[in-house]
């Protein structure tokens, strides 16, 4: 059995023989409510169940009782009597259903009471009870918000007037959650409208899923992002399908709401995506707060409304190094490639899943190196000027590896670890040697790695002063 009670004011008994009649959810004070629940026409009364009962009082005036059975179903006669019965609470309307039409199994009446809880959370809220099997059903909201620092939920309201038809009021909240159920993926964006939930965990691209440059494909790392809109007005204007159980987004109001919707999409899977790793200590326990609240003057779309930056994002290994060597970029963009050619031997290291990975860097290392002393030379003209080190010579010169160390050796001052590294350096040039011109593969261990790239980084340094540590 379902039973609703409404005490927002009752029906008059003046009303009660227009209640059931076509259009009749635009006449009564509580048509609205029994809409909801489906008894405002015989199709929707024949749908839901056969023996229901209305109980109403009007404010402290007298209580009466209307039953919609088989007999009245079963006519082709709108009218239907009334029947005074002892007084009910003052202010109230009951709705009875106790022959529900469909077979309900225990999971099936869990899943009611859930979906009832959410549905009509807002009602619930307000003057309505709802009862199935005599055990009231509480409201269920979807507002467990997280307070980041500097970044909380933000909440945008305005209304608009649609053509003469009426006023539409447009409330929108966007931010992190602290409920989120990786099984259920219960984040994306949740639909009210005239109070009533349309829609929830909405993750296509007409809310801006899927799209790269708004919330991207829908990913648990964004999993704490939820934005929920509320609009009210005319039933006519209202975005919702004939069942009212899906969006329509091609409803005439849907623009007025879809760019500061997907900009909160945006915004908020973003934040998400950057606190991945520090969810623990910078969302779920950030459980109080105030929602950042922006209203616009009447008829005027909030549309532009502010969002702080983002979080820097945590940098990997190998960015922290390109970001610290910048400057030196900027006024050697030769060194550049040097230091990428390093990290590369860095990157590889990790792909556990290539076998001759270790080969790899110890190649990658050493081109890297051979390319720097090339470097250094052509570009500092001042300790090897073009008139004595033409291109005819550097020709020559780059063909003979121990040529160039010697040439270096000569015009820098090198410190007597410096000049170890560098005979170290040379060992693994002659194992690259044996890698590329032998048969046999020697073995390399990554401790051999590691050496072999902390010695040419030193060397990197002396000769351009970039830091690879």
């Amino acid at each position: 059995m379902i039973s609703i009670k409404d005490n927002c004011g009752g029906i008059a008994e003046g009303e009660l023989s227009a209640l059931l009649s076509p259009g009749a959810s635009q006449n009564s004070p509580d048509a609205e409510i029994i809409g909801v629940f489906g008894v405002g026409s015989k199709r929707a009364v024949v749908a839901l169940g056969e023996d229901i009962e209305i109980q109403t009082r009007f404010n402290t005036q007298n209580s009466y009782s209307i039953d919609i059975d088989s007999h009245w179903l079963a006519s082709d006669d709108w009218e239907i009597p009334y029947y005074k019965i002892p007084n009910i609470s003052p202010k109230t309307t009951k709705i009875i259903v106790r022959s529900i039409r469909l077979d309900f199994d225990e999971s099936d009446i869990d899943e009611l009471k859930e979906s009832f809880s959410y549905t009509y959370a807002k009602y619930l809220k307000r003057n309505v009870s709802l009862f199935v099997n005599d055990e009231e059903i509480s409201p269920k909201f979807f507002d467990n918000w997280a307070y980041p620092t500097g970044n909380p939920p933000r909440r945008s309201l305005w209304n608009v007037e649609i053509d003469g038809q009426g006023e539409v009021s447009f409330d929108i909240t966007g931010g992190l959650i602290r409920d989120r159920n990786a099984e259920l993926e219960n984040y994306g964006v949740y639909f009210y409208c005239n109070g009533r939930l349309i829609s929830r965990d909405l993750k296509t691209r007409d809310v801006g899923y899927n799209i790269s440059t708004e919330a991207g494909v829908p990913h648990p790392d964004a999993s704490l992002c939820r934005v929920i809109i509320e609009i009210d007005g005319p039933a006519k204007l209202m975005p919702w399908n004939s069942s009212k159980t899906e969006i329509n987004f091609n409803n005439a109001i849907v623009p007025l709401f879809r760019p500061t919707l997907k900009s909160l999409i945006h915004h908020y899977s973003s934040l998400s995506r950057r606190l991945k790793k520090e969810w623990s200590s910078k969302v779920f326990n950030k459980t109080k707060g105030k929602i950042e609240e922006r209203k616009s003057e009447p008829g005027d779309p909030l549309i532009d409304m502010y969002l702080p930056d983002l979080p820097r994002v945590r940098k990997s290994h190998e960015e922290h190094i390109l970001d610290q060597n910048k400057e030196y970029f900027l006024d050697k963009p030769y060194t550049r490639g040097i230091v990428e050619g390093i990290l590369a031997s860095d990157i590889i290291k990790k792909k556990k899943n290539i076998q001759t990975r270790s080969r790899i860097a110890l190649i990658l290392i050493d081109s890297s190196f051979e390319i720097s002393r090339k470097e250094y030379i052509v570009h500092n003209t001042r300790k090897f000027p073009k008139s004595q080190y033409n291109d005819s010579y550097l020709n020559t010169l780059f063909k003979d590896r121990t040529a160039v160390i010697e040439l270096l050796k000569k015009n820098m001052k090198f410190s007597a670890r410096e000049l170890s590294a560098i005979e170290t350096i040379d060992y693994f040039y002659k194992l690259r040697c044996k890698l590329i011109h032998e048969r046999a593969s020697a073995e390399i261990s990554w401790d051999d790695i590691d050496n072999f790239r902390d010695k040419t980084s030193l060397i990197l340094e002396k000769l351009f002063g970039v830091d690879l540590n």
